[in-house]
């Protein structure tokens, strides 16, 4: 889909206020959605209002996470996803939020008027929740989920086998910066459509959470944005589209990593 505008303008989104997330607006703190081509079509980046703090980060904190302790998953909540889908995810650790609803919602409108795409990728696919949302319009495309951190993607195969879909859907455990699961990933071609909700707060600017799967969620500690761009320059069609979420109040990260990942 084209942008209403020129390459490269910004357009209001509507995302409601909810859980200190604000409504989207042009510039600002808010969430912006940011288009480029790719190389010859249209990629979208949309921006992650900044709703986490850096007060209270000391040296003595701004740490890694100490190592997960992958058995602990705790309880687990049952939650409406979509009208068919539903996904467990951890009463106490990373749930999906607004951010993967409105990256949901971006790349389905980055597809309106373009033939069903034949493959779509979740890049950093955590629990799954934005590849559920948008597999969830794709019936018959192939679907791939990348996810590095344990328990996550252990929730993201339950998700994925409990909504019927694992005959459709494949997931790679490993980490996106990976050239092998780039190749692996590309076994049956390239991809329409790429998505994925990177963290957004680089390492020693918050306190990470001690909860080892939030924390991955959370901080950049297998990379960032340009991360994330970069894989997906590797793995998207020419003409297909990229769909990434970003902190609104650095948009230049997202536009030097679509630059640098030839991404225009």
């Amino acid at each position: 889909m084209g942008l209403r505008g020129e390459v490269g303008a910004v357009q209001p989104l509507a995302v409601p206020v909810h859980a200190g997330v604000a409504t989207s607006m042009v510039g600002g703190q808010e969430a912006v959605a940011i288009g480029w081509a790719n190389p010859l079509e249209t990629s979208r980046v949309v921006g992650r209002p900044l709703f986490w703090q850096t007060s209270g980060v000391t040296e003595a904190n701004r740490t890694a996470p100490p190592l997960p302790d992958e058995t602990e998953l705790g309880e687990l909540t049952d939650d409406a996803l979509t009208g068919r889908f539903r996904i467990l995810q951890r009463k106490r650790g990373h749930r999906y939020s607004v951010d993967d609803l409105l990256t949901a919602r971006e790349a389905m409108r980055a597809l309106e008027g373009q033939p069903p795409p034949d493959a779509y990728i979740d890049l950093g696919c955590g629990i799954g929740s934005v590849l559920l949302m948008v597999a969830h319009h794709l019936n018959e495309a192939r679907i791939v989920g990348v996810e590095a951190q344990a328990l996550s993607f252990g929730l993201a195969e339950r998700n994925v086998e409990r909504n019927g879909l694992g005959e459709q859907v494949r997931l790679l455990h490993g980490d996106l910066r990976d050239p092998a699961v780039h190749a692996d990933a590309l076994s049956d071609g390239r991809f329409d459509l790429v998505t994925g909700t990177p963290p957004y707060a680089p390492p020693g600017t918050s306190v990470p959470s001690p909860d080892s799967q939030r924390c991955f969620a959370r901080v950049e500690m297998r990379g960032g944005i340009e991360d994330y761009l970069a894989a997906a320059a590797k793995l998207v069609k020419p003409t297909g589209r990229v769909v990434v979420c970003g902190v609104a109040n650095a948009p230049e990260r997202a536009r030097t990593g679509a630059a640098a990942a030839s991404l225009r």
